[in-house]
C-alpha cells in the first residue's frame, strides 16, 4: 500500500510520536487498513479525561488478510482507549465503511455487554435518519436499495449459473458486475445464489448473525446489511442508545464538552438531492429512476410486478407480430420463420456456406444488448447509497474551529448545506456555510473521488491552510479500475488552498508538527498503525 511521497517536503516518519502533546484540543487518527475508512476522534471532556468517537471501520472486499487487518486495528483502539469509545458513528451501509461490524468474529460489544478480550465497547450508536427504521422516508430508501441489490445479485446470478449460453462479452460484464456489488456491499458467491433463490420465492436465510433488516425483516444477503443490524444492537435491544441523525435537529451537546457542538449536516431529506450524484456546469446525473429500473429488472426477468410469471413478452424488444423462431421447426408455423427468410439468413449470415465469409455472427445478436446498463445501475446504487452517508461537523467552541467528516457524501448532499440552518441560543441563527468558512480539519470525501468534494460550495469556501486526511489505497483502487482515486485535479486544489494533506497509502509524513505516525507498525499490512492529526 505504502507509496513513495510527491511532497518535496516530505520525511520519512521515525514512527516517534514522543514530539506531540500528550493531549491537544482535539486529535483525529486515520488508521491505515487499507482502502475504507476507520477514524478515531479525541476531544477533552472538562475534568480532563478523553471523550471518543469512532467514526466507521472497514475496507474494501477484496483487500489481502481483511479480518486480520480489522482485527489488529480494533485490538489496537481498544488498547488506546482502555476499551471503549463513546460514541461509534456509522455513516452509510458501504463494506469499506462497516466491514469491521459484520463479523464473525465479534470485535465490538455495547454498553449492556460484558467486554471480552481484544473487544471494543461502544457507548452510543449513531446513524443517518435514513436508517431509522420508524422514518417513512427511510424504510422507503433502504427497501428500495435493498430491492436493487437483490435484483442485481439475482441476474448476476442467473448469467453465471451456467444454465443458458452467454457471449464471452455478456460474461466480462457479469464478472464486472458482480465485482461492484460485492465490492460495495460485501457480497460473496454464495450472497448472489441466495439473492436468486430469494426472488424465486424461497426464504432468504440468514448465516452468521441476526436477521439483516430492521424489525427482524430481510433486506439482501451481502454482509453490509448484517453489518449494519449488528451496529444497531450495540446500542441495546430497546435501542435506547441508538440516536438517529437528522440535519434539521439541534446539535448534539454534552455537559462533558463544554462549548462543543456536533451538528448533522447530512443527508438531506429532498429526494431529488439524494439522487443528485454529479454536476458540472449545473448538468448533472440522476441515480436510476423508477420507470428505468422496472423496464431494465424486467427485461431480465426479475421485476417485481413480474413475479413468478417468466419474461413476460411486454419486455420483450419487439412487438410478437414481428418476431420468429430462428430455428425450432417444430414450434407452431405461425411464429415460425418462413422458409424463404430462414434460407436468406442461413446463405447470407450464419450458415456453413455463408458468404459473409466470418461464421461467428454473434456480434449481430440484440438479445442480450439490455445487460449493457447493468454496470451502470450498479455505479448508480453506488452513489445513491453514497449519497446517504451521515455527515458530521464538530464546533469546537461557539464561533470557533470546525472539525469536517462528510463520508463518502457526493453532490446533492453537499448542495443541502447551503440552506442549512439553525437557531442557537434561543435567538441566533447559524448556518452550514458559516461552519464550512471555520474548517480547520477535513477528512477528504469519499477517497478522493471526482464528486465527493464540492469547489464552490466546498472546498473554496474553506480557510486557506486547512489540515486533511484522505484515506485512499491508490493502488487498490486501480485494481478496481477507479484509476481516479484520488483525483489528481483536488489534490491539486487542496493544495492551492495551502492544505497539508497526509494519504493514508503515503510512506512519508509532511514536516509538519500537527501530525505523526503511530509508533507500532502494523503486523497485517505495512507500515506504521495510522497517521494523527492534533488541533493544539
Amino acid at each position: 500500500m505504502a507509496r513513495t511521497s510527491r511532497a518535496s517536503t516530505g520525511t520519512r516518519s521515525s514512527g516517534n510520536g514522543s514530539s506531540m502533546p500528550s493531549l491537544g484540543r482535539a486529535s483525529v487518527r486515520m488508521y491505515r487498513q487499507g482502502l475504507g475508512d476507520c477514524f478515531l476522534v479525541t476531544l477533552p471532556k472538562q475534568d480532563g479525561t478523553p471523550w471518543r468517537m469512532l467514526i466507521d471501520c472497514g475496507v474494501i472486499l477484496g483487500t489481502r488478510d481483511i479480518g486480520a487487518r480489522l482485527a489488529e486495528v480494533v485490538k489496537n483502539l481498544a488498547d488506546d482507549t482502555g476499551g471503549r469509545v463513546d460514541v461509534l458513528a456509522v455513516t452509510h451501509e458501504h463494506y469499506d465503511h462497516v466491514a469491521a461490524f459484520a463479523g464473525p468474529p465479534k470485535l465490538f460489544c455495547g454498553q449492556h455487554e460484558q467486554r471480552q478480550q481484544g473487544q471494543l465497547q461502544v457507548g452510543e450508536v449513531w446513524f443517518a435518519w435514513t436508517e431509522d427504521p420508524n422514518d417513512p422516508l427511510g424504510r422507503k430508501l433502504s427497501k428500495a436499495r435493498a430491492d436493487q441489490v437483490n435484483r442485481l445479485a439475482a441476474m448476476v446470478a442467473g448469467l453465471q449459473s451456467g444454465n443458458r449460453p452467454i457471449t464471452p462479452a455478456t460474461s466480462d460484464l457479469a464478472n464486472g458486475v458482480s465485482e461492484l456489488i460485492g465490492s460495495f456491499f460485501g457480497m460473496e458467491q454464495q450472497d448472489f445464489t441466495r439473492a436468486r433463490a430469494h426472488l424465486a420465492g424461497q426464504s432468504m436465510a440468514v448465516a452468521d448473525g441476526p436477521a439483516n433488516g430492521a424489525n427482524g425483516q430481510a433486506r439482501h444477503p451481502g454482509a453490509t446489511a448484517r453489518a449494519m443490524e449488528n451496529a444497531r444492537a450495540l446500542g441495546g435491544a430497546d435501542g435506547k442508545r441508538v440516536r438517529y441523525c437528522d440535519p434539521s435537529a439541534a446539535p448534539w451537546t454534552s455537559q462533558d464538552l463544554p462549548g462543543v457542538r456536533i451538528y448533522a449536516l447530512g443527508p438531506p431529506r429532498d429526494e431529488r438531492l439524494l439522487k443528485k450524484t454529479f454536476a458540472s456546469d449545473e448538468v448533472y446525473h440522476l441515480a436510476a429512476n423508477e420507470t428505468t429500473s422496472t423496464a431494465f429488472f424486467g427485461a431480465a426477468g426479475l421485476d417485481a410486478a413480474a413475479s413468478g410469471t417468466g419474461q413476460d413478452d411486454s419486455w420483450f424488444p419487439f412487438d410478437a407480430t414481428y418476431c420468429r423462431e430462428l430455428r425450432d421447426p417444430t414450434s407452431d408455423a405461425s411464429v415460425r420463420m418462413p422458409e424463404a427468410t430462414a434460407e436468406f439468413l442461413q446463405r447470407h449470415y450464419y450458415g456453413p456456406s455463408s458468404d459473409v465469409g466470418d461464421q461467428d455472427q454473434s456480434w449481430r445478436r440484440i438479445d442480450e444488448d439490455w445487460l449493457g446498463s447493468a454496470a451502470q445501475f450498479a455505479l448508480n446504487l453506488d452513489s445513491a447509497t453514497n449519497n446517504t452517508s451521515l455527515v458530521l461537523a464538530i464546533e469546537m467552541s461557539p464561533g470557533g474551529e470546525v472539525l469536517l467528516f462528510p463520508a463518502d457524501a457526493q453532490v446533492g448532499n453537499w448542495l443541502s448545506w447551503q440552506q442549512l440552518q439553525w437557531i442557537l441560543d434561543g435567538n441566533k441563527t447559524l448556518a452550514a456555510t458559516d461552519l464550512l468558512k471555520r474548517t480547520v480539519f477535513y477528512k477528504v470525501g469519499h477517497h478522493g473521488s471526482h464528486n465527493a468534494t464540492l469547489r464552490e460550495h466546498g472546498l473554496e469556501l474553506m480557510p486557506h491552510g486547512l489540515a486533511a486526511l484522505l484515506p485512499v489505497d491508490h493502488e487498490m483502487a486501480v485494481g478496481k479500475r477507479w484509476n481516479g482515486m484520488p483525483l489528481p485535479g483536488l489534490i491539486d486544489a487542496l493544495q492551492t488552498k495551502g492544505a497539508t494533506v497526509v494519504r493514508m497509502d503515503d510512506d512519508h509524513l509532511p514536516n509538519d508538527p500537527r501530525f505523526r505516525a503511530s509508533d507500532k507498525q502494523g503486523q497485517s499490512f505495512e507500515g506504521p498503525l495510522f497517521y494523527e492529526w492534533r488541533l493544539v
